[in-house]
């Protein structure tokens, strides 16, 4: 006996849907611990600014509560993520424990007429990552409050961190 022709149809609509339920949302794959590293072009590694930053570490924790944090080097961030598009969109709340008035308060007082507000326009700004095809690294594609206010600015990408629990 033959199929018929919707079964042949049902069968390959049910393959498709199997399939495409088999891949990993971009939340479920954001979700996890990165470990993060700048790089730098080979015109920039004479630059001082490239030299006071390398093995600077980056570790980040994307939280299934849609908040995050970060440590670079010893000095925390806290915010929440999105997803807008493809994209994964880091807002950073707190700044070392403060939020952006307290840090900017405290730079003014500690900088005097060297504060630049300019320098702390970039704090409301989102860091913006994009998820590797196979769902192991993060590119920053902007990086906001972490860009470089002066200076040669480095590319941020973090590599996923095999879960613990597991």
């Amino acid at each position: 006996m033959r199929p018929s022709f919707l079964s042949v149809i049902a069968v390959g609509v049910l393959c498709l849907i199997a399939a495409g339920g088999c891949k990993k949302s971009l939340d479920t794959q954001a979700v996890g611990r990165w470990d993060g590293k700048l790089t730098y072009a080979a015109d920039q590694q004479d630059d001082p600014m490239v030299k006071a930053t390398a093995g600077i570490t980056f570790a980040l924790e994307i939280l299934p509560d849609k908040t995050f944090k970060m440590v670079i080097a010893t000095s925390p961030i806290e915010g929440s993520w999105d997803i807008a598009g493809d994209k994964i969109n880091l807002h950073a709340k707190k700044f070392n424990g403060k939020s952006k008035d307290e840090v900017i308060k405290n730079a003014k007082a500690m900088l005097g007429k060297n504060f630049h507000e300019q320098d702390m326009e970039k704090m409301d700004k989102p860091v913006v990552l994009s998820l590797s095809g196979d769902g192991k690294t993060l590119t920053a594609d902007e990086k906001g409050v972490l860009s470089s206010q002066r200076g040669p600015d480095g590319k941020l990408a973090f590599v996923k961190q095999p879960d613990a629990a597991k």
